[in-house]
């Protein structure tokens, strides 16, 4: 079942990172293939992550806190690094 909420949270990552990409390649920036699949594998394990903790709280819901989670939490931990 984890491989599923890793799942989820990669989807929600790469969901993620296609609107990076899109406004990047408009900038005309560099992109990062080691990068790219770093965050992917990241939101899965996030995913993951929240997924275990959710799954007795939302039955129904789990896969979309996976999917948030994948989504948000690199955007965050991101900005923290970037911050600090």
């Amino acid at each position: 079942m984890v491989w599923v909420y890793a799942l989820w949270g990669a989807l929600g990552q790469l969901a993620r990172s296609f609107i990076g990409l899109k406004k990047a390649v408009q900038r005309g920036e560099n992109i990062s293939l080691k990068y790219w699949i770093i965050t992917i594998i990241l939101g899965a394990c996030l995913g993951a992550i929240a997924g275990m903790v959710s799954h007795g709280v939302t039955e129904n819901a789990t896969w979309l806190v996976s999917f948030l989670s994948g989504y948000s939490a690199v955007d965050m931990i991101e900005g923290l690094v970037k911050k600090y």
